[in-house]
């Protein structure tokens, strides 16, 4: 199966703000890969792929995860997670010091 990177960076979170790493109305299986290794103890962050069922219907949370501390495994994936009415890939840092996060999305 072939894929593609959509969008990679690095964000610089700030506690309690959900950031969009993607925003698209394209439709594709959606992978996000996320950097966890700058975290320390009592650092939490949530990563969120927002989606709709319907063209008509709002977005709502398809997957999210949630790690807390430091990392012994830094990289994150999230499944793939199809859809064709777009999607909302955010990254959340809710405790601790705000931390850099390199990431990417691929699309298959």
């Amino acid at each position: 199966m072939a894929f593609s990177s959509l969008a990679h960076s690095i964000t610089t979170a700030v506690i309690g703000t959900e950031h969009t790493l993607l925003s698209t109305t394209s439709a594709y299986i959606f992978v996000l890969q996320v950097n966890c290794g700058s975290m320390y103890l009592g650092d939490e962050t949530e990563l969120r792929v927002k989606t709709r069922v319907v063209s008509e219907a709002s977005l709502a949370v398809g997957y999210i995860s949630i790690y807390a501390h430091q990392q012994g495994v830094p990289i994150k994936w999230s499944p793939p997670v199809p859809a064709n009415q777009g999607v909302d890939i955010t990254l959340k840092q809710t405790g601790g010091t705000g931390r850099d996060f390199m990431w990417r999305i691929y699309s298959l």
